[in-house]
């Protein structure tokens, strides 16, 4: 609230500036929760995290696609990779089922928070 008059004012110059930043749609933001709000702040930031690590990913490729084209020594270069990279996860079979059995409480949870009465 800062140097704002009223918590209007600092919602106005605050929170509905970051949500128009975050894409939401001018008329939907006064009929959201703080919390709605927040959780769009954190798909946002999701959604920036995974292009950066996609920007990192494509320039890998790129460097391999140059390291395989061109070659200073005489060494033979390096081949492009056949498969995309991916992540390695090693999960035990427990861990997994863990997973699975925390992954449907959540959506048990989820599913019974917004049913329709």
């Amino acid at each position: 609230m800062y140097d704002y008059p009223s918590i209007r004012e600092w919602v106005e110059n605050e929170w509905h500036y970051y949500a128009l930043v975050v894409g939401i749609d001018d008329n939907v933001f006064w009929h959201l929760t703080p919390k709605t709000i927040q959780i769009y702040f954190k798909a946002y930031n999701k959604r920036r995290q995974t292009a950066i690590q996609d920007l990192w990913l494509q320039g890998k490729y790129f460097a391999c696609a140059i390291a395989s084209t061109i070659s200073f020594s005489k060494q033979r270069p390096p081949e492009y990779p056949p498969m995309p990279y991916e992540e390695e996860v090693e999960m035990s079979q427990e861990q997994i089922r863990a997973y699975r059995r925390a992954r449907r409480e959540q959506l048990k949870a989820f599913l019974e928070h917004n049913k329709k009465k």
